[in-house]
């Protein structure tokens, strides 16, 4: 028999597919309202839009103009430079994944193959050879930083600091402020929304660091875009 002192664990409420969806989705008549005008209208833009893509686009703009759509007017003969800018980011995102997030290998097979992904588009043969050398770069990164962790802490770290000084350089500190401001309210946005796992410290850590190395390979290339804009103009 039980003594009346007992502590008894706490109850848990089993939360299903089910429950989850009467909880956020229907938990009140106009909360069932609201989310059968939105399936409707999603389904209404999802087939247009499906309809659009598999039937009528011309695709063959876009694959003849893809160069144009990823670096404007830069010139040719400089590619390299932007490539050797992203091929710095990208072998320290991989040292700070193998740092900082030892345990994320699912997000560090995405991140890293993300430019084999990208290969897949129609680019030219340079362009899937540089999306290759990105990937070996960027494993090369996450393996030097699993290996050396504590020693190569303060050199990421320099890195990282010297990215964010050419960045200031090249969009201001009212651009960089603007940038992070944008990310940070698009990131509340999902998290109040709950599609992200705010109490996943290892995914927050990688999504911060995704959005950092993306801002800051925006403003290393962005004076040399600008520029060659400007020339092109001229």
């Amino acid at each position: 028999m039980a003594r009346a002192d007992t502590v008894l664990p706490p109850l848990v409420e089993r939360s299903g597919l089910l429950r989850w969806l009467r909880r956020n989705l229907f938990n009140t008549w106009y909360d069932s309202l609201l989310t059968v005008l939105s399936l409707l209208l999603i389904y209404w833009v999802g087939k247009g839009l499906l309809t659009w893509a598999f039937t009528s686009a011309d695709w063959g703009v876009v694959s003849a103009n893809l160069r144009l759509f990823m670096v404007g007017q830069y010139p040719r003969q400089h590619d390299g430079r932007l490539w050797a800018a992203i091929a710095f980011l990208i072998f320290l995102a991989g040292n700070s994944l193998a740092i900082w997030a030892r345990r994320a290998f699912a997000v560090t097979i995405l991140l890293l193959g993300l430019p084999l992904l990208l290969a897949l588009l129609p680019f030219g043969p340079q362009a899937r050879q540089w999306l290759g050398l990105l990937t070996v770069t960027g494993l090369a990164g996450w393996s030097i930083g699993r290996a050396r962790p504590e020693v190569l802490k303060r050199p990421v770290l320099i890195g990282w600091v010297i990215c964010l000084k050419a960045t200031l350089r090249s969009i201001g500190g009212l651009g960089l402020l603007l940038a992070n401001a944008f990310f940070a309210a698009l990131f509340w946005l999902f998290a109040d929304w709950g599609w992200l796992p705010i109490e996943n410290v290892a995914f927050i850590s990688w999504i911060g660091l995704v959005t950092v190395a993306a801002i800051l390979a925006l403003g290393m290339s962005w004076s040399r875009l600008r520029r060659a804009g400007r020339a092109r103009s001229t």
